[in-house]
């Protein structure tokens, strides 16, 4: 028995056979044998099943970070279970003769987190009907993920049979989207429900560390970011600062008021990223707004002045004359932004006597007869001590005689002679 089977089938095939001879039949004769029959039996030996990737030239699927779920139709096609007897079967109503088939995806690895499992909330499967490839990544992840693919029958390994396909690879990249940087203020560090910040006039510069709290990149993939602030001024004078007001990346407000200057100003407050916007991504975070109150503090007034006025004792004889000496110059109440009413204190702090005087006198120059000085009766206002109402003039009323005596609180007496 010699034959030759049609490639990829199997099954049963039943033959009947006689054998003849060449003798004819005159006179009843027999040239043929009784029928027998014959089965031949093909068994099956299962071919693999096969199928294809789309775009195998450079089989890499890119999505964008955070996507929605993923599913690209036909992504494997030219499905088969082996043979086209095998795909045919399929629709037999004998269960035995019918193979299922199944993809089996499995993950090779992962860049550059090695996330594993956890790169994917639904991990990547392919429908063997309609090669349709679906998934849906985590959160606020990126990078490539590789994977192997193999299809898979039913009929088994029986006589040789092969059930799977030789694998086929391919990469899901999902490209990063920047989340945008996040901060608060400390709220320790500003006043209440405000954001100000109070600074005295010309203090140092030194920084306000913790300013700026809870920095954080967009989200924990993003920790390899470069952070830093940016800080705007929207209203107050720009003056009011000898440099600009900075925040460091670490979060320290750094101010430095200008000399002798206060008041109010207003920024917005902005954390930016270095990984830029590709893909709507945001490099930049809410601004948050904020002040700052440069607290007035009072200079301390000055002047000049002459160190000694010198006057002749009848050089106005008529006690209600006035001398007028020029007695301070250069006179300011502070820094030009302090417009102040100013007044001058005038306090005798020593007196010298010649040794003529009564001996009693030092006892009669007590603080409350001295008014002004020992021997001067004088002029003390509410404002700037004035001669002709100029300020910065003393007025003198020099006295002698009687009238000196009058000046003090108990006459000196009689015959002590005139106060020099």
């Amino acid at each position: 028995l010699a034959f030759t089977l049609a490639p990829n089938l199997f099954g049963n095939a039943t033959f009947a056979m006689v054998l003849t001879d060449d003798g004819g039949v005159l006179r009843n004769g027999l040239d043929i044998s009784a029928n027998v029959t014959f089965t031949i039996v093909i068994e099956q030996v299962n071919h693999a099943p096969r199928f294809s990737l789309a775009n195998m030239s450079a089989p890499i699927l890119e999505i964008i970070e955070n996507g929605a779920a993923f599913s690209q139709p036909s992504f494997a096609f030219g499905i088969t279970r082996g043979t086209a007897q095998e795909d045919a079967l399929a629709q037999s109503d004998i269960p035995s003769l019918v193979q299922n088939l199944s993809f089996e995806v499995t993950m090779l690895g992962d860049t550059p987190f090695n996330l594993s499992a956890a790169f994917f909330t639904s991990p990547p499967a392919i429908d063997p009907a309609s090669g349709t490839l679906s998934f849906t990544t985590a959160p606020y992840v990126y990078g490539d993920a590789s994977f192997s693919v193999s299809l898979r029958d039913s009929g088994g390994d029986a006589r040789g049979g092969t059930p799977v396909s030789l694998p086929q690879n391919f990469t899901v990249r999902i490209l990063p989207v920047n989340q945008p940087p996040s901060f608060t203020l400390n709220a320790s560090l500003v006043l209440t429900n405000t954001s100000t910040v109070e600074v005295l006039e010309d203090a140092h510069c030194a920084p306000r560390a913790g300013f700026a709290a809870q920095i954080a990149p967009g989200v924990a993939f993003e920790d390899h970011q470069t952070l830093s602030f940016i800080v705007e001024q929207i209203s107050g004078d720009s003056a009011l600062f000898a440099s600009p007001v900075v925040v460091t990346s670490e979060g320290a407000l750094v101010m430095c008021p200008a000399k002798d200057a206060n008041g109010n100003a207003s920024f917005m407050l902005t954390l930016w990223d270095d990984d830029g916007v590709a893909y709507g991504g945001r490099n930049a975070s809410d601004p948050l707004a904020f002040s700052i109150s440069v607290v007035p503090v009072n200079d301390v007034p000055f002047f000049s002045s002459v160190s000694e006025v010198v006057i002749l004792e009848t050089q106005l004889a008529n006690p209600t004359a006035m001398y007028n000496e020029l007695l301070v110059a250069n006179m300011s109440g502070g820094p030009a932004d302090e417009q102040q009413a100013l007044n001058f204190l005038v306090q005798a702090v020593a007196t010298q006597v010649p040794a003529t005087t009564p001996a009693d006198l030092p006892n009669k120059l007590s603080a409350s007869c001295m008014y002004e000085g020992a021997f001067w009766g004088s002029h003390r206002s509410a404002g700037p001590l004035s001669g002709a109402n100029i300020p910065g003039f003393l007025a003198l009323y020099p006295y002698s005689g009687a009238a000196a005596r009058a000046a003090l609180c108990d006459p000196p007496s009689a015959g002590s002679g005139d106060l020099p």
